[in-house]
Formats: structure tokens, C-alpha cells, sequence
């Protein structure tokens, strides 16, 4: 089933054959490009059909997939802890409005250093404008009821990599989960050690 806009929406129309298909206003669905500021009918036409849905009552099974596009090797590395690694992946920030900033890539090193645990993490944005966003890091252990929640607060800064190093006070061993939020959006879930 198709919708001509946001299913949700009260001016959507659906349809289910390829004639409603084909009728659809594909000009307005893909249309790209600044929208005036005005509050104009065609302006708000464009945004709601912008958001025309494809419905499907059933799962897709995935070997109708030909790829999975991701805008980060971040989200794309996401995906392959949580389902697996498969050849469709495929990375192209250039398919995404990248106007948000978001996790471009990263690096985690876990260590040890005079008998205290750390963990080294590199994360590199894709703007310059981080400082704006709320970043929030949260350690837990398998084995204990170790866990902490560190709020980082960076700077602007015309370098897109930002360094740090956690120490783990009081660590009693075990496999570390660790979760990076940027804006209280899960972006990064790794287990360490």
C-alpha cells in the first residue's frame, strides 16, 4: 500500500495499485532544495509529500535487499555489531542531509596504566559545531555492578577528532559495555576487554 504523503497525516491517500503508483506527485515527493520561508500551501504540499510511505503489512525478507546505505562508518559499524557483517553495507554520507552532526568514526582502546583501567576514546564529527550538543558516556561491567555515567563537554574547535581518557575507578574486571549519546541518542555501543 502506498501513501501519497505521512500515512498519519489526515490529507493522505493511499492506494494499492500501480496506477495510484504512478500518479503519485513524484515532484514534490523528491523534490529537493530550499523551501521559502513563507507560509505558503505549496510549501507545506511539498514537506507533506516529501514523506510519502511505502506500507508493507508483511516483513521484507532481507534477500530482497541489494544494500543498506549507512552516512557514517559509525552507523555502519552499529549495524554490524547488532546484525552482522554483509556485503550490501555500504557507506555514502552523500544519500543523507548531513546538516546534524553525528559520529563520522571512532576508536576505543581499552587498558590498563598503574593498576587503574581507562579507556582511550577517539571520536571524530562531522562538524565543526559539537560544543552544542549534549555528550554523555556510560560504562557498565558484566561481572559487577560497575557502572558510571560521564558527561564530556568539548569545545569548538576547527579539528574534527576529539581525544580523552576515561579512568575507571574501583573496576573489578569483567567485559565493559560502553554506550556514547550524543543528544540522548544512542550513537555508539561497544563491548570492550
Amino acid at each position: 500500500m502506498f501513501s501519497s504523503c505521512n500515512a498519519a497525516s489526515s490529507y493522505a491517500e493511499f492506494g494499492k495499485d500501480i496506477e495510484f503508483f504512478r500518479n503519485m506527485d513524484w515532484e514534490k515527493i523528491f523534490h529537493r532544495g530550499a523551501l521559502s520561508i513563507g507560509d505558503s500551501l505549496e510549501k507545506f504540499d511539498i514537506i507533506r509529500k516529501r514523506n510519502a510511505e511505502l506500507l508493507i503489512k508483511d516483513k521484507v525478507s532481507i534477500d530482497y535487499l541489494k544494500k543498506i546505505v549507512f552516512r557514517s562508518k559509525t552507523d555502519c559499524k552499529r549495524a554490524i555489531n547488532l546484525f552482522g557483517n554483509y556485503d550490501y553495507y555500504e557507506v555514502d554520507s552523500n544519500l543523507f542531509n548531513c546538516h546534524n552532526n553525528y559520529i563520522e568514526g571512532y576508536e576505543l582502546e581499552f587498558g590498563c596504566d598503574d593498576n587503574i583501567r581507562f579507556i582511550d576514546v577517539m571520536l571524530e564529527f562531522n562538524r565543526h559545531n559539537f560544543a552544542q550538543y549534549d555528550h554523555r558516556i556510560e560504562i557498565e561491567s558484566n561481572i559487577s555492578d560497575y557502572h558510571t555515567i560521564r558527561n564530556i563537554e568539548f569545545k569548538d574547535s576547527y579539528e574534527l577528532k576529539r581525544n580523552g581518557r576515561i579512568n575507571l575507578e574501583n573496576f573489578n574486571g569483567g567485559t565493559i559495555n560502553f554506550k556514547y549519546y550524543m543528544n540522548d541518542i544512542l550513537c555508539i555501543e561497544e563491548n570492550l576487554g
